[in-house]
């Protein structure tokens, strides 16, 4: 059984989001595992390396506003990302109504 290394629950919401490097805007990714500390985003035709800056724009809500996360580790699957900003209010109600939304 593994270890759990989160700091705070992880909900399981699926937002869309656009995982922006450098100049650059990725294509749309899903999210899941959301907290307000960081999220699992399925990366599938790119990868990142851990350490990695990105900025995370949520699709919902919150067009423009961009969250700077690191990569904290990557498989084929995709990338966990730990936020370097807890999510305001906003963001974070609007992801966890996705959870609801899902349930």
């Amino acid at each position: 059984m593994a270890i759990e290394h989160r700091l705070t629950h992880r909900y399981p919401a699926s937002p869309v989001v656009y995982i922006r490097y450098r100049d650059r805007c990725l294509r749309p990714a899903l999210g899941s595992n959301l907290s307000k500390h960081g999220m699992f985003v399925s990366t599938r035709d790119f990868q990142f390396p851990t350490g990695t800056l990105v900025h995370v724009e949520f699709a919902e809500n919150a067009r423009g506003r961009l969250i700077p996360a690191l990569v904290a580790h990557g498989s084929e699957a995709g990338v966990g990302l730990d936020f370097l900003e807890e999510l305001s209010p906003a963001l974070w109600d609007s992801g966890t109504q996705l959870s609801a939304d899902a349930a």
